[in-house]
């Protein structure tokens, strides 16, 4: 029976899915212990090898929380982790909540001037990294006047198996950096006795986590999540997920935990249905095909250049993708030919979704059963409420199909922006987030994202949606990936611009004529340009940030 309400997109929710979740009171924390409780023997981190059960971590968790708490620190205070996928960032993860501290996420990749900037910016006064160059190094530098006061390092070869953590460190002691200042090792933090730990009273409206923006104007910001807020997401994603197996799932964290989409598709909602979770330290498609082989994975949450790779790169040609039960993409649009290659190779569903990092972040799913909105990135989750409104009239909401910007409201959303008060009014107002997107409501309810309102082109006052462009090219089967933006232009102001890498070769004025004729006369390319890679995120989804200052370069 269809769900009575005023919100469309009820009457289409899967059975398993209810109008709305039931948010735990308390701290974030919870998700890791009861699991924990519950399947003490079952492993919970797979990392290079080598297991660990969710007893282990839990002792790894609660000595990490001791340890802190034995700083002398005030409750709140900052720990900054600058770490890879491995076993110490999940511990330090959860050990820093539980101690009632805040973890701060720091993208081992930045420079040091960036790095030093979000230390500064952040507060923190605790920094846990790993020793290998060149983050270590870089660390060095960036430490040298922030706040910081303790700087606790792991050795990523002490939790891989004795024979390859052997290796890796004969390989690596040229890379390897033995002094920080204040530094002190991760090994022995772990070693403490974990009933130390006292138990710490969390409020649902604390800040758990700072989660820095990507920073694609001015300075990067940091979204203030709280407890309730990754709480209520993690609750909203599992029950979309639906029943999961009682014997054990096994999740692939490709993605960054560092990266907020990871963090709460993999870490919080593996957790929450204590899974089995495969580390990667980083990205290498063979790699992930071993895993895959080998470790036989349910769900793989991803990016689009994820599951691109997956349908057509020759290394992924052989692997049976069959284990997967589903998969979940996100952290950048997925391109209509990708999904379509990808599952006729599988046999498996991509479940795109919608979010950004100020909604801890999920915001829309498509369903992980029945019928799919084809364009769309699914329906609000439960408990969350999404509008279109004017841009220029931000008070008036759009009627279904009207392209506008979407507005979103729920119990995920962010506190506020760190710091930053003026900010933080521009994107809150009154309970919503204006997400600086556009897009439309179809008639079921489904959201549809167009572009960014900010990488719109105007052509002769005219709005073209990069989006639209590239999703033209990338039905050529001479095209790899793709990459649009406007480019200055004397006659229309603006012009779109294409930038692609090609599986096979193509003429650029050739492809360029193809897609023209398939474009309205607003959206055909000016220019096209071939290039060997495209700029991409740690995450590994296409970046236009880089390609658009070269073309201001040009301009100037």
């Amino acid at each position: 029976m269809p769900k009575k309400t005023i919100h469309p997109w009820l009457a289409h929710y899967p059975a398993h899915v209810p109008a709305t979740v039931k948010v735990p009171q308390g701290g974030l924390p919870q998700v890791f212990l009861q699991s924990a409780e519950a399947y003490p023997n079952r492993v919970y981190l797979s990392f290079i090898g080598r297991d660990f059960t969710y007893a282990t971590i839990q002792a790894r968790v609660q000595s990490m929380a001791a340890m802190l708490q034995q700083l002398g620190l005030p409750q709140g205070t900052r720990v900054a982790l600058c770490l890879p996928n491995c076993p110490a960032y999940v511990a330090a993860f959860w050990g820093t909540l539980l101690a009632g501290f805040q973890v701060v996420n720091l993208n081992p990749l930045l420079t040091a001037a960036e790095l030093h900037h979000e230390l500064i910016d952040s507060g923190a006064r605790v920094l846990l990294t790993f020793n290998l160059n060149p983050t270590f190094g870089k660390l060095a530098e960036a430490v040298a006047g922030t706040p910081i006061q303790h700087c606790i390092v792991s050795d990523l070869a002490s939790d891989m198996p004795a024979l390859t953590g052997f290796g890796f460190r004969l390989l690596k002691w040229q890379s390897r950096v033995r002094t920080l200042p204040l530094g002190w090792q991760w090994q022995a933090m772990v070693m403490a006795k974990p009933e130390a730990y006292k138990p710490t009273a969390l409020q649902g409206s604390q800040t758990a986590l700072l989660q820095y923006t990507g920073g694609t104007t001015g300075m990067p910001k940091a979204a203030m999540l709280t407890h309730q807020g990754l709480l209520a997401n993690t609750a909203q994603v599992k029950a979309w997920l639906g029943e999961v197996n009682p014997q054990g799932e096994t999740m692939v964290a490709v993605l960054p935990l560092f990266h907020v989409f990871a963090l709460t598709s993999v870490l919080l909602m593996g957790t929450a249905v204590a899974a089995r979770i495969v580390l990667m330290p980083q990205f290498a498609l063979k790699d992930l095909l071993r895993i895959i082989a080998k470790d036989r994975p349910t769900l793989l949450p991803g990016v689009p250049t994820l599951f691109n790779a997956l349908a057509t790169h020759p290394l992924a040609a052989k692997t049976n993708l069959r284990c997967l039960r589903f998969c979940i993409a996100g952290g950048a649009p997925l391109p209509a030919v990708v999904k379509q290659t990808f599952e006729a190779k599988s046999g498996v569903r991509i479940a795109e979704g919608y979010g950004l990092t100020e909604a801890s972040p999920v915001l829309a799913c498509n369903p992980t059963t029945g019928d799919a909105t084809a364009g769309s990135v699914g329906y609000p989750l439960p408990g969350t409420v999404v509008e279109i409104r004017a841009a220029s009239a931000p008070h008036r909401a759009k009627q279904r199909g009207e392209i506008g910007e979407i507005w979103a409201k729920g119990p995920q959303l962010m506190a506020g922006y760190w710091r930053n008060p003026k900010a933080t009014k521009d994107v809150l107002r009154d309970g919503w987030l204006r997400t600086g997107d556009m897009g439309f409501l179809d008639e079921s309810g489904a959201l549809h994202v167009v572009d960014r309102l900010k990488d719109m082109i105007i052509v002769n006052g005219y709005k073209v949606y990069p989006r639209q462009v590239e999703e033209v090219l990338a039905q050529h089967p001479a095209v790899a990936e793709v990459i649009v933006l406007g480019i200055a232009h004397a006659k229309m102001g603006e012009a779109a611009k294409a930038f692609v890498t090609l599986k096979t070769p193509i003429k650029p004025e050739e492809l360029r004529l193809w897609a023209n004729a398939r474009l309205n006369k607003l959206a055909q390319l000016a220019a096209l340009e071939v290039r060997e890679v495209l700029p991409k995120t740690l995450v590994g989804k296409l970046s236009r940030k880089e390609l658009a200052a070269e073309e201001r370069a040009k301009r100037s």
